[in-house]
């Protein structure tokens, strides 16, 4: 099945709006260590990061164009280190349980605005499967996320498991 391309910011401008792989080549290393998929099977991120442009970068085609977009996503992701935090209160991806308000409350510490968790609920398990976190359209900052979540932490303790190797 096809994904529907968002392409919601109506810039009749826009010529060339879909994802294309060989746009990616500067950032191409730097996105598969920073900004791959955690879903199995893992991949070299191409379809992960095509989703988040037809989706999301289509959105500001009036402000980006495909390689700024993924630029500005890159340079605040250098602003805020989520695992590492997480490590420093000794919490890793290792498929231990934690408490879901701990996780939550030390990213939102990182990243100093409200954030939506998302859950997979399996064998009686909740597993921490995305974390959204907001920015502005200008693309520069953080702000409160204001999405529906359809599948939220509701669990107490919830479990982070390891990453794919890519």
């Amino acid at each position: 099945m096809m994904e529907r391309v968002s392409f919601c910011d109506k810039n009749p401008h826009a010529i060339d709006f879909r994802y294309n792989q060989n746009r990616m080549g500067p950032l191409n290393d730097m996105m598969i260590e920073y900004c791959h998929s955690f879903r199995c099977p893992s991949s070299d991120g191409h379809s992960f990061w095509r989703h988040e442009w037809d989706k999301h970068g289509t959105c500001s085609l009036s402000r980006f164009n495909q390689l700024s977009y993924f630029t500005a996503a890159l340079n605040l992701k250098n602003k805020v280190d989520i695992l590492s935090r997480l490590n420093e209160k000794n919490i890793f991806p290792n498929n231990s349980d934690y408490a879901s308000n701990d996780i939550f409350q030390i990213i939102r510490r990182e990243v100093s605005y409200k954030l939506a968790m998302q859950c997979n609920t399996k064998s009686g398990l909740q597993q921490l499967y995305q974390i959204h976190i907001c920015i502005n359209k200008q693309g520069n900052q953080f702000i409160d996320c204001k999405v529906f979540i359809k599948r939220k932490c509701t669990f107490v303790e919830i479990v982070f498991s390891p990453f794919p190797k890519i």
